[in-house]
């Protein structure tokens, strides 16, 4: 009789462990299944070192940061996705501040990169394409857009300057005479339709944009009257601010401990510089040379930067 009891109590407790909501159940496959709005499907081959020495399948599905959003929303713990890459935007954010992501992930990775729930695996920079009418060969900052130089772009979206205005705003923080909110103003105020507008020296417009346009868009230049070198701004006082590109894991993501490998090889040397060079952006990574010429152009990056967008968000 005793026997039966016990098998009848071990019956039921299976029943209910099975019925629990809990976390959602690891595929079977070794795989992680990562969101990106940055690579395609045929970028999988990026990751074939990867899958050779983890025996991990990395599966890319391209969609949008507001995408991914709405399908966390919508799955909850019964989500696909493991993992996002993604570049900055509202979405990205938005996908932080609504907590899908694994919060305070231990990690060897290095702290700088990490800001709450992403890690910057790549930097794209704001640089300046001086006009074809300017002759100066002065590095740029920020402050001749503010009080010399007019200057144009072709960042769409307003929030495509948030990561910039964040960092100026950590930097004034602690400035009374000149606000931020008045700097962003005479910013703003500079910023013309073209860069064939003239100022009062008789310069033409320059152009503002974010490095990876002018590396993954080699016409870009055409449109502009402007030079073809692009000058980093800021290198003389702290470094230029930049977009980042960031992977997070997802809090409910099946395979986490997949995840956790593909993390740690975010920040494989050679495999940062391939992953930046794809993408047109600069690596975190720094040891030796890199393949790529561009990378070895090392420009300053305000070192403070992910930190900034995170406490003093726009």
């Amino acid at each position: 009789m005793p026997f039966y009891r016990w098998t009848s109590l071990l019956f039921l407790f299976c029943v209910l462990y099975s019925c629990s909501p809990g976390a959602a159940h690891p595929s079977r496959k070794q795989r992680i299944v990562l969101a990106t709005d940055c690579l395609t499907k045929e970028d999988e081959r990026l990751f074939k070192s990867f899958k050779k020495y983890h025996h991990i399948d990395v599966q890319i599905v391209q969609l949008s940061a507001d995408s991914i959003l709405s399908i966390l929303k919508n799955e909850g713990v019964n989500t696909e996705i493991d993992a996002v890459l993604l570049r900055y935007s509202i979405g990205s954010e938005d996908i932080e501040r609504n907590h899908f992501l694994k919060r305070k992930v231990k990690s060897p990775v290095p702290e700088a990169s990490q800001s709450l729930d992403y890690f910057t695996v790549g930097q794209d920079p704001y640089v300046i394409f001086p006009s074809l009418r300017d002759s100066s060969d002065k590095q740029p900052d920020l402050a001749e857009l503010i009080h010399k130089t007019h200057w144009t772009t072709d960042l769409s979206l307003v929030s495509d300057f948030n990561p910039l205005l964040s960092g100026v705003k950590a930097r004034m923080k602690d400035k009374k005479k000149y606000s931020f909110y008045d700097w962003q103003k005479d910013f703003l105020k500079n910023k013309t339709a073209s860069t064939r507008f003239v100022d009062s020296t008789g310069r033409a417009a320059c152009l503002l944009t974010l490095y990876s346009h002018f590396a993954q868009q080699p016409d870009l230049l055409d449109y502009y009257t402007v030079r073809e070198t692009p000058q980093f701004i800021n290198q003389q006082n702290g470094g230029s601010y930049y977009q980042p590109v960031r992977f997070g894991i997802v809090r409910h993501a099946r395979n986490f401990m997949n995840a956790m490998e593909l993390l740690d090889y975010m920040f494989n040397v050679p495999f940062n510089r391939r992953l930046n060079n794809r993408l047109g952006t600069f690596p975190v990574v720094e040891r030796g040379k890199s393949p790529y010429p561009y990378q070895n152009e090392g420009p300053k990056m305000f070192a403070w930067m992910d930190r900034a967008m995170r406490k003093f968000p726009i």
